[in-house]
């Protein structure tokens, strides 16, 4: 019997995983907006920090205390110049009771991305999406799709499968309305009569009905 070790690699982001060390690497340089060779320095002066720090937690010598100091200098410098912060994603609040749950992301302390999402009050097959943003500057880099797709599959994990999910819309954001439609065929709830005269002022005009199984498969449910 041969052994073979293999390895596995795994973006710090979003999780995804694959045996091609560059598909990776391509997905982290998205997320962080950067360059292979930053990357690669980022991922090496964290590295001898880490060492350096576990070397003087076990043995606090004026050396050792010297060494790590300088290097966590050297990688918060390195950092402030590539601007470059470390991005988690998290479940920030979750209310079983109600059928709440709020995702986040979070470069170094600040949060840059939230989304939430309920069950509907009368209607416990209804998934609801009142809030999903990313901030400025962290656009474009798939940390938003990846929040939403978590809290996803999440709500899937503690409420089970929907019938229906909804998003509430506020007008804003164009972008946000066109990439619902393209991936989630988004069909407003307000009939079209009532878009043509008063869409301000009927709530169901801000209501989108989206295909529930394409939102599934979005997050790898289906």
């Amino acid at each position: 019997m041969i052994r073979r070790m293999i390895s596995q690699y795994e973006c710090e982001v979003c999780g995804k995983k694959s045996l091609d060390r560059n598909e990776i690497q391509a997905c982290e340089i998205k997320h962080y907006n950067t360059t292979t060779d930053v990357l690669d320095s980022w991922e090496a002066r964290r590295a001898r920090y880490a060492m350096t720090k576990s070397t003087y937690y076990f043995d606090h010598s004026e050396h050792n205390k010297t060494v790590f100091e300088e290097n966590e200098k050297s990688l918060k410098k390195f950092e402030e110049r590539n601007n470059l912060r470390r991005i988690t994603i998290c479940c920030g609040f979750l209310d079983e009771e109600n059928g709440l749950i709020e995702y986040i992301a979070k470069a170094g302390d600040d949060i840059i991305c939230h989304c939430e999402m309920h069950k509907k009050s009368n209607d416990a097959n209804t998934w609801v999406i009142p809030a999903w943003f990313t901030e400025d500057g962290y656009k474009n880099r798939g940390i938003g799709t990846v929040v939403l797709a978590s809290a996803i599959r999440d709500m899937k994990t503690i409420f089970g499968i929907p019938a229906h999910i909804e998003y509430i819309w506020n007008g804003q954001n164009q972008y946000v309305y066109d990439w619902l439609k393209k991936n989630f065929d988004a069909v407003c709830k307000c009939p079209i009569a009532v878009q043509k005269t008063q869409p301000g002022d009927d709530w169901d005009s801000h209501i989108y009905e989206l295909d529930c199984n394409k939102v599934l498969r979005f997050a790898g449910i289906l």
